[in-house]
């Protein structure tokens, strides 16, 4: 078994909790001025708080990826230098930290790989753990390579070279995308807060404007298909602006 030593268990944030019980008073206050209802609306919000965790885990293995491309920029330079592949994964851990600080996942991660070595474990089984605690596409086909590239005798230093390079490339593809988009995705968000402020100036200039919509069954049907058709808009939004590591 492969316990997550690296990375901060996501089943339980009290945070995202905090944030996820706010928005289902918002939904609720705007929607139906109803505690019933407003409990009602639990299942959507759970699945809400699940989205929440996947994307702190996806911004977590995006820093992840950043930082095992200055690791393997650092471990190759020192291979460059001379060094043994397990040497120069030791060495770099002061660069790591340098750059990243000694709480990062990847400087937590070359302690392990350390104290492995220092067990006389071997490099290529340390990386493969390595690569599923960490969850990173990146770093588990790299752990691959080596395996492969160790056994068959192949050629260390073009490996990196190239595995280096792949990664930089993705990276300023991604990089370059997310700046394309970003000025959309903040518009998006902005869009989605509109129609709380709407009704919210409405209330305040024309009180009892919406009351007919609130306690009974018929505004009950109406603010809930509204409530469907304002998800699957936010929704949709989000699965264009996607990109996925």
């Amino acid at each position: 078994m492969h316990i997550n030593l690296a990375r901060r268990d996501l089943k339980f944030n009290p945070l995202v909790v905090l944030e996820t019980i706010g928005l289902q008073l918002i939904f609720g206050y705007f929607f139906y001025k109803s505690l019933i209802w407003t409990v009602a609306l639990t299942p959507i919000f759970i699945f809400y708080y699940k989205k929440r965790l996947r994307e702190i885990r996806e911004k977590e293995n995006w820093n992840t990826m950043l930082q095992f491309k200055e690791l393997l920029i650092a471990v190759n330079g020192a291979i460059q230098a001379g060094a043994s592949m397990e040497n120069a994964f030791i060495s770099s851990i002061d660069d790591m930290t340098g750059l990243f600080g000694k709480d990062s996942v990847i400087v937590r991660e070359l302690f392990i790989i350390k104290k492995g070595l220092g067990n006389n474990r071997r490099l290529s089984d340390l990386l493969q753990n390595f690569s599923i605690r960490a969850e990173v596409t990146e770093v588990k086909n790299f752990a691959n390579i080596m395996v492969a590239g160790q056994h068959s005798g192949g050629n260390i230093k073009s490996i990196m070279d190239t595995y280096i390079h792949m990664i930089d490339e993705k990276v300023a593809v991604l990089q370059e995308t997310n700046n394309l988009m970003a000025s959309a995705k903040y518009e998006q968000r902005i869009m989605n807060i509109v129609p709380f402020l709407i009704i919210l100036y409405v209330e305040i200039t024309s009180r009892g404007f919406f009351d007919m919509l609130y306690h009974n069954i018929f505004g009950n049907i109406v603010m809930s298909f509204c409530l469907g058709i304002y998800i699957c808009a936010v929704v949709l939004a989000e699965k264009i602006y996607r990109i996925r590591l």
